[in-house]
Parts: C-alpha cells; sequence; structure tokens
C-alpha cells in the first residue's frame, strides 16, 4: 500500500463513509446548491497537500475537521451558519476525554475550532464565531530552573556541554 500517512488518511475517510452512509451529512434539497461539506473537506485536504503542507499538520486539521462534515446537519459549506459551530463545540464536549497527564482539553477544543474556521474560510464561510465565543482556555505557565540547579548543571559540564546550556538557556557567556 505505502507509506505515505496522508494516502492512508484519505482512504480511511472514504472507508468509513462508506461504512455509515446513514451518519452522512443530509441529502441537498432541491434549493440548496453548492458546494457538499464532505467534497469540500476532500477539495481542501488535496489542496493542502497540493500546498505542501506537512503530513502531520494535515492530520491535525482532519482531527477537526472531518468530525465537524460528520456531525454537521447541513449539506452544503454556503449553509453552514454560527449555530452550527456552536453545536459542533458542544458535541466535543460531550466526548469522552482521554486520560493524560498535562490535558488542556479546552485548547483542544480551541484548536479544532480553529481548523474548522479555516476550512470554512477556504469557501467563502468567514467569521461565524467572535473571539469571546471560541473555547477559552489557560495557558500554561512555564518555570525556568532556579539559580541554583543552573549552577550545578555548569559545574558538572565540560566546555561543549557548557556550549550546548548556553545555546539552549539563550544566554551566550555566563
Amino acid at each position: 500500500m505505502g507509506n505515505d500517512p496522508v494516502e492512508a488518511l484519505r482512504r480511511r475517510t472514504k472507508l468509513s463513509e462508506r461504512e455509515s452512509p446513514a451518519q452522512q451529512t443530509a441529502p441537498a434539497s432541491s434549493a440548496a446548491t453548492g458546494t457538499p461539506l464532505a467534497e469540500a473537506a476532500e477539495t481542501y485536504f488535496k489542496n493542502l497537500e497540493n500546498r505542501g503542507v506537512d503530513a502531520e499538520s494535515i492530520r491535525c486539521y482532519r482531527s477537526g475537521v472531518d468530525p465537524f462534515v460528520k456531525h454537521c446537519k447541513k449539506a452544503t459549506v454556503e449553509e453552514v451558519k454560527k449555530q452550527d459551530v456552536l453545536d459542533f463545540i458542544g458535541w466535543m464536549r460531550k466526548q469522552p476525554l482521554p486520560k493524560r497527564r498535562h490535558s488542556n482539553p479546552n485548547r483542544t477544543y480551541n484548536n479544532k475550532v480553529s481548523y474548522v474556521a479555516i476550512f470554512l474560510k477556504e469557501f467563502g464561510v468567514s467569521r461565524l464565531l467572535k473571539k469571546k465565543e471560541y473555547p477559552q482556555y489557560q495557558e500554561k505557565k512555564i518555570v525556568g530552573h532556579p539559580d541554583s540547579e543552573l549552577d550545578l548543571l555548569y559545574s558538572h559540564a565540560d566546555a561543549e556541554e557548557r556550549f550546548m546550556l548556553d545555546f539552549f538557556l539563550g544566554t551566550m557567556g555566563t
């Protein structure tokens, strides 16, 4: 099959679409014209590949866009409104979270909603949510090593290791 993760994700998505057709987006009404959500998502990801975006980045974007496409009740991108994005946020919050030591679920929700917003913007649907309506999160505080720890590190380092410590600490010449 190959080792291309993007191709594997594309095939997995297509397989899941075939296996559960009842969960797909609602069929377009005769009055609805526009780009179907599933088709728009595939076009979006193909365009990302063509632009040379890293496969790992595309995988991250898929983690937000694919569930949105799967659970959105609208048939086309142009029909998506603010309430659809809010419903998606509510759906995400109801899903069980994996147990992780340093998890920040609200940051994850914010990232996924941002991925959806970028996807929708590519198709002309923008500014559905105000900044304050995105899931709010707390930035993790970064605490530096105390001087006593740094002194201990430097006292046991040779010249090359001191150079590396200086480099990593951003202090060229202590």
